[in-house]
């Protein structure tokens, strides 16, 4: 009654009579017509038990967008007073129209009787918030909640450890895993093929492409994405073929991420026509809120070269900054630096130094470019400085690029050094290096002395 009493105007309150309740649950278990909103039920002949809903108010309200306005009151009604069986689907529903605080309360108050569902509730709740005393305490709830027979906390508490990354818990993770896949939860089916694929080994790439496929029979888009990740990866053309059938069907299941990673397969054949389709597949991973296909779009553009197209690019670029996308910002400068304007040469620099700021190494390389054609003597130290940085992060352009630097200095330290730069630079395959060794050798007499 207190919560019907919620949805009375003032007027009616004052209105109604002391047995107002009584009279409207008379009027709606009516039997004059078959579409009577409610319907007494009893075990005992003579005493009503409760009321339920009718099939048609139920069916209404599975089809209904929402649950509307519910007033704070009935949601403190509901925390207090709703029935054990009832506060599964009161949960749920708290959820789904964000009330989370009446949610965790329904949750508390079911985890006290050990009921699985609310255990398990509680601990995603408390999981989603992501504090280091919330995890522990969602740790705690999943737990239980296993011991009380919930199944998909195991695929919940082995998330929540494979996150954490130390070694016993991802042993732990991949146990639960397995005893979540045993008890039919596809959903582990990806989660423990992430967790193997990441390991790299042989011979868990092996089981963790069979179980994408077994979670792809089971219609897991993201297990059609990752398999197909999986099997770029592998580099083979039967391979590349498969991924993108797989990304294919990823993208007809609403698979956002699918449409970006087919546009960058596509543009790496290079092809017309698949160019043309990677454009379109980013224009609707971009569409989608997707920011990477934002840089991917603004690259292959920038590539074609065209005022209109590289005009594109740079918006795109810029859009992609005011996201935070790193790659943007070095993506950015090297558009401003190969237009050659002086306001370009000024940002594209600015830009490189922010880039080196998140680490970002080819920015280092770049820069050092960038210094070294304005060739003052304290932009060429600031250049040289740069290319060792970028060398000592795995940076093998620099290394022709410091060789080049040091050769045209001409002093016979820098000779040597420039020498065995070109030989390590043609070491980690840069052919350009080759070329340059083979100029140096020849100055000097020695033109016989290069091998790839």
């Amino acid at each position: 009654m207190r919560l019907a009493a919620g949805y009375l105007s003032p007027a009616r309150r004052a209105a109604a009579s002391a047995d107002w309740f009584d009279a409207a649950v008379t009027w709606a278990c009516q039997e004059e017509s078959r579409s009577a909103p409610l319907a007494a039920y009893a075990s005992e002949v003579g005493h009503v038990e409760g009321y339920t809903v009718s099939d048609i108010l139920l069916a209404h309200a599975d089809t209904a967008t929402g649950l509307g306005d519910v007033p704070d009151t009935t949601w403190r009604l509901l925390v207090e007073h709703a029935s054990l069986p009832a506060i599964q689907g009161i949960t749920l529903a708290a959820y789904a129209t964000g009330r989370l605080d009446a949610a965790e309360q329904l949750a508390r108050r079911g985890a006290t009787h050990n009921d699985p569902f609310a255990l398990y509730a509680l601990a995603f709740l408390l999981a989603e918030r992501g504090g280091s005393a919330e995890l522990v305490e969602a740790e705690t709830l999943y737990r239980r909640a296993i011991d009380a027979g919930n199944t998909y906390a195991l695929t919940n508490l082995a998330n929540l450890l494979a996150e954490r990354g130390g070694a016993a818990e991802l042993v732990e993770a991949e146990a639960l895993y397995r005893r979540a896949i045993d008890a039919g939860r596809t959903g582990a089916l990806y989660n423990l093929a992430n967790l193997l694929k990441q390991r790299g080994e042989a011979a868990e790439l092996v089981e963790a492409e069979a179980l994408y496929r077994r979670a792809i029979d089971a219609v897991d888009a993201d297990a059609l994405y990752n398999l197909a990740i999986l099997l770029v990866e592998r580099g083979g053309a039967a391979e590349l073929v498969e991924a993108e059938a797989l990304y294919r069907r990823a993208i007809d299941t609403g698979h956002t991420g699918a449409l970006n990673n087919l546009a960058i397969l596509l543009e790496q054949r290079g092809g017309a026509a698949e160019l043309v389709e990677a454009e379109a597949l980013y224009r609707r991973a971009i569409d989608t809120g997707h920011t990477g296909a934002l840089t991917n779009l603004a690259h292959l553009l920038q590539q074609r070269g065209g005022a209109a197209e590289l005009v594109e690019a740079e918006a795109l670029y810029r859009r992609t900054i005011d996201t935070g996308h790193t790659d943007a910002l070095n993506n950015l400068a090297i558009l401003l630096q190969q237009r050659g304007g002086a306001a370009e040469l000024v940002e594209a620099e600015a830009l490189y130094r922010r880039t080196i700021d998140t680490g970002h190494t080819d920015a280092l390389n770049n820069l050092a470019i960038l210094l070294k054609q304005r060739g003052g003597a304290d932009e060429l130290v600031e250049a040289e400085a740069l290319y060792r940085r970028a060398i000592d992060t795995g940076h093998t352009d620099a290394l022709n690029n410091l060789a080049i630097l040091l050769k045209q200095r001409g002093g016979a330290d820098e000779l040597v050094e420039a020498e065995a730069l070109y030989r390590r630079a043609i070491d980690a395959g840069d052919t350009d290096a080759l070329n340059n060794l083979a100029n140096l050798l020849a100055e000097r007499g020695e033109g016989d002395d290069v091998s790839p």
